[in-house]
């Protein structure tokens, strides 16, 4: 986990995981305030993990912006895809979707953020901490309908970046000799 983005969140304003806006007005009327106030120049200094960008009519996922492979990355890609079309759905249909307070999605943040699949999450509905691999099954069993309706495989990986480099590492090899076939992977990608 990087200190360096733990201190970019808290240090600086308009980080982290934003509020629920109820309407595409409400956002405009945000961004409104903090353009008369002078508290930003531009839209783009919202530097949220999530947010909407205005020159392109996007949700930007800027939380996991760095994936390791291409497979990993379109494999995301994919995922938040699908998931975006069936919260879209949810809405559209009528259904209720939680609006968890931000100290609780962000100890699920700092699990998966010091542990990945390997660690636990809490379903904020029930409270109940689940291994995170079975939270994110959960999940893509709850968009798995929609994601097949959009041709989008859904796919969660064995291990991601970390723990395969931890794994490395229990085996015996060197962080030199890790860093190399970090390298070596990304020259072959």
């Amino acid at each position: 986990h990087s200190a360096r983005t733990e201190i970019f969140t808290r240090m600086f304003p308009r980080c982290g995981v934003p509020d629920v806006f109820d309407s595409w007005s409400e956002w405009e009327d945000y961004l409104r305030f903090l353009y008369e106030t002078r508290s930003i120049t531009e839209h783009t200094q919202v530097w949220w993990s999530v947010r909407a960008h205005l020159a392109y009519p996007t949700v930007e996922m800027r939380i996991c912006d760095a994936q390791p492979t291409l497979e990993e990355g379109q494999a995301l890609a994919a995922f938040i895809y699908a998931l975006t079309c069936r919260i879209a759905r949810a809405l559209d249909d009528g259904e209720a979707i939680p609006d968890h307070p931000h100290r609780l999605i962000e100890e699920n943040f700092w699990r998966a953020t010091r542990h990945g699949l390997s660690g636990e999450l809490i379903d904020l509905a029930t409270g109940d901490v689940l291994p995170a691999r079975a939270r994110l099954e959960q999940l893509a069993d709850w968009i798995g309908p929609v994601a097949d309706e959009l041709g989008v495989p859904l796919t969660i990986s064995t291990a991601n970046a970390a723990e395969r480099q931890r794994a490395r590492l229990e085996e015996g090899a060197t962080l030199r000799e890790i860093y190399a076939e970090q390298v070596i992977e990304r020259v072959r990608a």
